[in-house]
């Protein structure tokens, strides 16, 4: 087993005291409780020093007579005579008395002993000082050459060769202008990220202290050089950290030389028959936009001598690799601090490692930063006890461009970035500080607030900006996600979060018995449900509803986990009966509204019925679901097309008119561009980088311009790279002959200039194609409104439907529009022959049409027209005619 320990040992007592109660409360550090743990009996007190690994320790103490582990490498005194445990956890000493917690301890390294080389001359022909052979590290101020020790790689982890003395980029060079000593340094350019060397076998032992020196320095002041993060590693592979990692240090401004000195111990995962690398990292600053410069130089590492035996104990059990508390019972207002439950919660060393962040967070200064971006920022745990949690962090949003405050102070800002946490039995969410609910006057400030990371970084450090989130309730599956997330930004929004703490208060029986009695008014409610298919999970419903009430009845927390489990799988597998089955009762449904009096609806009918056969089955029909829509649909669409009467709608012979379906990438050039086809429909794009894109979703929002479309999904273009492209959806249709509306949504924007008629609805006879424009606004945002193409299909045959975008402005403004909800009304029969006319079915109306199928006011030039009469009875007669003026 690998165990990661830290060069620092730091002690971390927290309490929280309540002047209104006399029980003062504190955060107990979350341990597996075991009181039996095993191990083994120390008998050689004199000789006996625990592992630096995790481990636990159980001696027999006495009252007010000190505890000395290490020769006094750590040091307690018991409160009473009785069972002390240390229990060492990733380089923490938990210390309990009997079965309460008392405190946490930091090994006093000073009582490590090491070689007096740091003091010596740095002399090679004399081997003193850095080139004393007890330093475990080769050519330790870069003197020799060529030099095949140290190697140095990029963020990308190529090689940077170092072989040399150079003039340029990461390179060893003249140390005079390191300002070191010497005749050689390191200067780190800046693209490096790892300087790395190979210790000799044996060098790393187990379970060992050792100290680390260098020197380091920014190379120039003021030149925007300084700020990178560094720190020190050792690992079992190039580049690993899995053996020892240090505490950061950040170069500052100026050209004064630093001392980096670390004292450490490393664990049990170090083979001496395996070699052990030692690492510099920049964990920020490699690649940045601005040039991070160093110099490093005087590099030492040796080994110091433990100090052993334990005293003040009449009895020692000890087992290594493990660290188990006792069986604490938490007392009114205490916690456990689970916070190492979470993977890299303060972001020390500038990583996002453990998190899932799909939109690419900025990570600097120990925090995560978002810019103009909606982001979802989270991380799964498992392994959590039942019961109540609070989730605490820092952070704040700006919700736009810096008002000063105004909106703030008038009470009508709106912050939407929420902390939150998921469990199986809710999502818990509170929102975010704003960001003027602090001031600060330091630099960077913006308008007396915080205006970048580094000020951040400040007022983080000192506590503000905390945001706390209680009573999580974790159900026994042990599982919760955090995270912070934002559905939406607008321009100049600004969110930055940190310290991520997580702690636990035991179980709340009345809180679970709530979280037990929702589930079971939602599974009572399914099983009560009149309008669900005949293949529903009734039995499993009932079964858990019985056990839910029992456990209710008498709670406990074994009997209401186990209620909550059944429950909650009940209403799983009914909620996915459900939503397979949807499909189908709406194309059920759909069907419905059109007349059971039309002609040919006693063809269609059995359609219907054979449809609600399959919905209605107690058997599974998953797999016949989606033939028995198709067959529904197929018949539909003859039905609405054989009806007489008009006008008579027959959407239902569009194929996903709403785009509420499925889609598929019908071209995909990166990971966040691509063309999106829905189903039923041919999406094409032509002269144009397949970066231009397009969006089926119900909101979109792209830059941060949230678009709430007619339905659930929309379909949207968004065309910014290249300045010919078109994209566009169509669909062919089987139509007979006759007078037809095509009606849609749309909406069109990012462009202040007029875009009339670039964004467009259209059908195609013939290779004929009228459009309908699509005007857009010359100011965001755009609003939807309904749009006709009016067209004649003069022979029964294959018509083509569609909406396109051009692309009309430069590379940096976006053009972007919008499609939803479309409709087909099929107006006239468009017979030949005029119905005669009687004096009791008078005109009512008549319409003038061009040969194109569009419908005009009146005819306004010579030529052939069509007029459409329509009378009382809604019967309607269609002829054609010559028009001279």
């Amino acid at each position: 087993m690998k165990h990661r320990l830290f060069f620092h040992l730091v002690a971390v007592i927290t309490a929280c005291l309540s002047a209104f109660s006399v029980h003062a409360q504190q955060a107990i550090p979350y341990l597996p409780a075991l009181q039996s743990f095993g191990g083994t009996s120390i008998t050689e007190l004199n000789t006996f020093l625990p592992s630096a690994d995790d481990y636990t320790l159980e001696v027999d103490g006495t009252e007010a007579t000190e505890i000395k582990i290490g020769n006094g490498l750590l040091t307690y005194t018991p409160e009473a005579t009785g069972t002390v445990r240390f229990a060492q956890k990733n380089g923490k000493v938990y210390v309990y008395e009997g079965n309460v917690y008392k405190t946490t301890l930091t090994p006093d390294l000073t009582l490590i002993t090491f070689p007096d080389i740091f003091a010596e001359t740095n002399d090679a022909s004399e081997q003193t000082g850095i080139y004393n052979l007890l330093n475990l590290l080769q050519n330790p101020g870069f003197e020799t050459f060529p030099n095949n020790i140290w190697k140095c790689y990029d963020n990308v982890a190529g090689n940077i060769d170092i072989t040399a003395v150079g003039s340029s980029g990461t390179s060893i060079r003249d140390a005079a202008n390191s300002k070191i000593e010497g005749t050689y340094a390191l200067l780190f350019h800046k693209p490096a990220q790892y300087l790395t060397q190979m210790l000799p076998m044996g060098a790393i032992k187990p379970n060992s202290y050792y100290k680390l020196a260098f020197k380091y320095r920014t190379n120039s002041a003021g030149a925007s050089q300084e700020g990178a993060v560094i720190r020190a590693d050792l690992g079992t592979t190039e580049r690993a950290t899995d053996i020892a990692s240090t505490l950061t240090r950040t170069t500052q401004n100026n050209t004064d030389v630093y001392d980096f000195i670390e004292t450490f111990s490393v664990g049990s995962n170090v083979s001496e028959e395996e070699p052990v690398w030692f690492l510099v990292e920049r964990t920020s600053g490699a690649n940045a936009s601005q040039q991070k410069l160093e110099w490093y130089d005087n590099f030492t590492l040796v080994e110091g001598t433990k100090p052993v035996g334990i005293a003040g104990v009449t009895s020692v059990t000890y087992l290594n690799g493990t660290a188990y508390a006792p069986e604490i019972a938490l007392a009114s207002g205490d916690y456990f601090d689970c916070t190492e439950f979470i993977t890299n919660p303060a972001f020390d060393n500038n990583t996002k490692t453990g998190w899932t962040d799909p939109n690419s967070a900025a990570v600097n200064y120990h925090e995560i930063e978002f810019y103009q971006k909606a982001f979802d920022f989270y991380q799964a745990l498992s392994g959590l006890s039942s019961g109540k949690y609070t989730l605490k962090a820092q952070g704040f949003e700006r919700p736009k461009g810096s008002d000063g405050g105004a909106a703030y102070g008038e009470g009508t800002e709106v912050i939407s970035t929420n902390l939150y946490a998921t469990s199986s039995v809710a999502e818990y969410t509170v929102p975010f500080n704003s960001i003027y609910s602090e001031t600060y006057s330091g630099d960077g400030n913006i308008d007396g607030y915080v205006g970048n990371m580094a000020g951040a970084e400040i007022v983080m450090n000192e506590g503000k900006y905390e945001i706390t989130l209680p009573n999580i309730i974790v159900s026994d599956n042990g599982n919760l996600t955090i995270g912070a997330k934002l559905a939406a930004s607008q321009t100049g929004t600004w969110v930055l979060f940190d310290n991520f703490r997580l702690y636990y208060y035991g179980v709340d029986l009345t809180a679970l018995t709530e979280a037990v009695n929702e589930k079971l008014a939602i599974a009572k409610a399914d099983k009560a449900a009149e309008d669900h298919p005949g293949y529903i999970n009734e039995t499993e419903l009932t079964t858990a509803i019985g056990q839910a009430e029992a456990a209710v009845a008498v709670p406990s927390e074994v009997a209401l986990n186990s209620a909550y489990s059944a429950l909650n799988q009940a209403i799983t597998n009914y909620d996915a009966i459900i939503a397979a089955y949807i499909p189908l009762k709406a194309a059920i449904v759909a069907a419905k509204v059109f007349p059971t009096n039309g002609t040919g609806y006693a063809a269609f009918e059995p359609a219907i019925a054979a449809a609600e056969a399959v919905y209605d089955n107690t058997e599974d029909q998953t797999a016949n679901i989606a033939d028995a829509i198709a067959a529904l649909r197929t018949a539909l669409k003859t039905y609405v097309l054989t009806q007489i009467t008009m006008p008579a709608d027959i959407t239902p012979v569009i194929e996903n008119p709403d785009f509420e379906e499925a889609y598929t990438e019908f071209a995909k050039p990166s990971g966040d561009r691509a063309i999106y086809q829905p189903n039923g429909w041919t999406a094409a794009y032509s002269d144009g980088d397949t970066n231009d894109m397009t969006y089926n979703a119900e909101v979109m929002n792209q830059d941060g311009i949230p678009w709430n479309g007619y339905s659930g999904q929309s379909y949207f273009t968004r065309q910014r790279w290249s300045t010919s492209s078109v994209i566009g959806l169509s669909q062919e249709l089987t139509l007979p002959k006759g007078e037809y509306e095509l009606k849609f949504y749309a909406l069109a924007f990012g462009t202040t200039s007029d875009a009339t008629g670039i964004a467009k609805g259209y059908v195609t006879i013939d290779e004929t194609t009228t459009y309908t424009p699509v005007t857009v606004e010359t100011t965001d945002p755009a609003a939807w409104a309904e749009y006709t193409v009016s067209f004649t299909v003069p022979e029964a045959g294959t018509v083509t439907i569609g909406v396109s975008s051009t692309r009309i402005t430069s590379n940096n403004n976006h053009f972007k529009s919008g499609y939803d909800h479309f409709t087909l009304t099929r107006t006239s029969t468009n017979q030949t022959e005029i119905t005669p006319v009687t004096e009791n079915d008078p005109i009512v109306a008549v319409y003038y049409y061009n040969l194109q199928g569009v419908k005009i006011a009146q005819p306004v030039a010579d030529g052939l027209y069509l007029v459409k009469k329509v009378y009382a009875s809604n019967k309607t007669s269609t002829e054609k005619f010559i028009y001279t003026k």
